[in-house]
């Protein structure tokens, strides 16, 4: 069931005091919008101390400009109620913050439209663009009978473009916004010049001429593909990516991926919010792919999708997660398999070299964990790790473009032959540890890439790779358990005597 706002800001009143109402006691319904927003440090928000008050009369006269422009807005539009969410929920009240945020798909899904302040900066910033005043003239476009059949405006007036206002803008640096873009049926993005509007079937702009109106079937960036995706109830990538010459690497799954990894790049406020800011997508792709969402991953596509890098500025940030999971830690996220678009090609075919994946608790409502211990049945090795400050690559499976390049060798432990590369989610492990001494650790293979079958076919052009794809696990003396410290790439045949073992991870 739907969930329908718990309090909404009703800007048209009989008595024309603009206030907060409540929905389950005031007897509210209908149709409201919402704003999609940055967070400044002296904005009003709704606490309990100042709840009553606000269901009295909102102080307008301490609103930043760009919530009085909102509240215009929504009345020239036509409609009564707009949904902000530091007015609607109160904002120190755990409870309400946990119950309101659990129902973020239903708010932004229905509500009829969403004014997105994609340049407001700072409280003294209008929502409306600037408009500077310009000249224009007006050309017919004629037949060859001499019929006008259009005409051509000549302008001096310069627009800002949708890149620059809406991919490039304040909001797309914002965590919790890209959700809020995703969820929304229909949003207008107020711009540095002119207005934008974008739904999932076409984006239209202020010159855009509506009897010509272009539909834009693919996507500019991986929140426009999240919302083509959406509206067809069909998540497969819109340009298939392959992992090899014939064989394609993409699932249903990819545009989840693609979508963490984007979102991994943007800023919180708070970095506990990690999983929390993008809640309500997570169950929005839940009931479309009929899977269970669990610390950010699926349960089905489990093996693939502890196949992360992290690109780590600084000293890393630890998490209250699982090891396992990418919210465990903060940085900018490279899924491996499928391939996303941040990751190395895949050259060959792959299967998965694990099995009997089996969470060992319970989850909440919010798909969170009590302990987050994983259990699965699959090869393993003993290997050592040494920094490796120079990777070298071959042509044809090149590292250039990823976010981190491998930091460092995997030795065997017996010869102490390096047999692949590894990324550490935190470097500052090796940074301390002897590079005559490599570091022990144990390497689990979740994937395997063996080469295409030839079938008499002439040689490829490309290289074709065997390859085991690995997470790194350290050994927990105090339960037997292992935790994930890095991902590693080893040669196949590092893995020909291993054995099938199950194993804990937290």
């Amino acid at each position: 069931m739907n969930h329908y706002p718990t309090r909404l800001i009703d800007v048209d009143p009989k008595d024309g005091s603009i206030r907060l109402v409540t929905s389950t006691t005031e007897g509210v319904s209908g149709e409201y919008l919402t704003l999609s927003h940055r967070w400044t440090s002296n904005m009003v928000m709704t606490t309990r101390q100042c709840l009553e008050a606000h269901q009295i009369k909102l102080p307008l006269e301490k609103f930043s400009q760009w919530f009085r422009d909102a509240i215009e807005i929504t009345r020239q539009l036509g409609f009564r109620f707009i949904w902000i969410d530091a007015l609607c929920i109160i904002q120190d009240s755990p409870f309400d913050l946990q119950n309101e945020c659990s129902h973020m798909k239903d708010i932004y899904r229905q509500c009829s439209v969403m004014l997105a302040a994609d340049c407001v900066e700072n409280s003294k910033d209008s929502l409306y663009p600037i408009r500077p005043e310009y000249r224009a003239t007006s050309l017919p476009f004629r037949e060859a009978n001499g019929q006008q059949a259009s005409h051509w405006i000549l302008s001096n007036r310069e627009l800002s473009s949708f890149d620059s206002d809406v991919n490039l803008g304040v909001l797309s640096s914002r965590g919790w916004t890209l959700q809020e873009r995703i969820l929304a049926p229909r949003i207008f993005h107020f711009g540095k010049a002119q207005v934008h509007w974008e739904c999932p079937n076409s984006i239209w702009w202020e010159r855009t001429d509506f009897k010509y109106a272009f539909y834009t079937p693919f996507g500019l960036d991986e929140a426009r593909n999240a919302m083509i995706g959406i509206n067809r109830k069909n998540l497969q990538t819109i340009f298939p990516r392959k992992t090899a010459e014939t064989a394609e690497g993409c699932t249903r799954f990819t545009i989840w991926y693609d979508l963490v990894s984007g979102y991994s790049c943007r800023q919180l406020t708070l970095p506990e919010d990690r999983l929390t800011a993008i809640s309500g997508l997570a169950d929005l792709f839940a009931q479309i792919l009929q899977d269970q969402h669990i610390w950010g991953l699926w349960r089905r596509d489990m093996p693939a999708g502890l196949l992360w890098t992290v690109q780590v500025t600084g000293i890393p940030r630890r998490l209250a997660a699982p090891s396992w999971s990418w919210v465990s830690i903060t940085g900018e996220l490279t899924f491996h398999i499928p391939r996303t678009m941040w990751g190395r090609p895949i050259r060959g075919l792959l299967r998965t070299a694990c099995e009997e994946f089996v969470l060992e608790d319970s989850a909440n409502h919010q798909h969170i964990y009590s302990n987050g211990k994983l259990s699965c049945h699959c090869p393993i090795i003993k290997v050592r790790l040494s920094v490796h400050k120079g990777i070298e690559e071959d042509d044809e499976y090149p590292y250039e473009h990823l976010r981190q390049q491998p930091n460092a060798k995997v030795h065997e432990v017996s010869s102490g032959q390096i047999v692949g590369n590894a990324t550490l989610d935190d470097d500052t492990l090796l940074r301390t540890q002897c590079s005559s001494l490599p570091m022990p650790s144990h390497a689990a293979m979740l994937y395997c890439q063996t080469p295409l079958p030839d079938h008499g076919q002439r040689k490829r052009h490309r290289k074709q790779v065997s390859l085991s794809y690995c997470v790194l696990l350290r050994p927990l003396i105090e339960n037997g358990s292992f935790e994930r410290f890095g991902y590693a790439e080893i040669q196949l045949k590092a893995f020909f005597e291993a054995k099938m073992t199950r194993i804990s991870i937290i």
